[in-house]
């Protein structure tokens, strides 16, 4: 299933894009719709994603600062973006800058459908089948990538090193990792920061509810006491005055 996260300022554009991509495939799945780039980008290190579509102009992060984070931090993303007949420069700059494509406002709804099926075709080519591997060599790679999550609970999980380090695509990294573990890379890292986090509201009671979310790798105490009580059904206040 091919993963995608909406971001534009303008609340009618990002659920009509939704709207629109959900009537056309299955095998589509809008993980996020954003207003900004700064928090689009802070929820797709945590999410994982196979294709951004952003506005160029936003306030704060705009489209290309978004779209160069991204792919700094995972050059396998597919970004897309949305321009303005008057964006057009914009819009050249930003493919120079590993941009894959742009749709041009209003949204035409069968060249989208067109864009996106290139685009998953695409990702079925660049993942290998299974077989392919050896049952060796996929035991190492979970095993590196435990032991990374593991010993640095508290930084953004770097997969694009460990896919370069094992010469596999990256989307095929995650559907090993699931298959042996049972659930996706993010949702491991998630519940070990969890983890993680109750022992220190457990035993480290001089510390704020906020310094501990900052001590897992969360510097926004909102999503980090958002993150907790979905998996605790507590907040971590109240965890840290009832666990003694």
């Amino acid at each position: 299933m091919m993963k995608i996260a909406i971001v534009d300022d303008e609340m009618k554009i990002r659920l009509g894009l939704a709207k629109m991509i959900e009537q056309a495939s299955l095998n589509y799945k809008i993980i996020g719709c954003y207003p900004n780039g700064e928090e689009a980008l802070k929820e797709i290190k945590l999410i994982g994603v196979d294709v951004v579509i952003t506005d160029i102009k936003m306030p704060d992060m705009d489209g290309l600062q978004l779209t160069k984070e991204i792919r700094e931090w995972n050059s396998t993303v597919h970004c897309i973006i949305l321009s303005g007949f008057r964006d057009f420069d914009f819009a050249r700059m930003a493919m120079r800058n590993g941009v894959e494509d742009y749709l041009t406002k209003p949204v035409n709804r069968e060249e989208l459908y067109r864009l996106l099926e290139r685009l998953n075709n695409n990702l079925q080519i660049e993942i290998p089948p299974k077989a392919d591997v050896d049952q060796a060599v996929i035991s190492r790679i979970i095993s590196l990538a435990v032991k990374q999550m593991d010993e640095e609970y508290y930084k953004d999980f770097n997969l694009k090193e460990l896919s370069e380090k094992a010469a596999l695509n990256p989307n095929y990294i995650r559907q090993l990792f699931r298959s042996q573990k049972g659930q996706s890379i993010t949702d491991y890292l998630m519940h070990l920061r969890v983890e993680k986090a109750k022992e220190l509201l457990k035993y480290n009671l001089e510390l704020k509810v906020y310094e501990v979310g900052e001590l897992v790798g969360y510097s926004d105490a909102v999503y980090f006491n958002r993150m907790f009580k979905k998996i605790v059904g507590m907040t971590p206040k109240y965890y840290k005055e009832n666990s003694r």
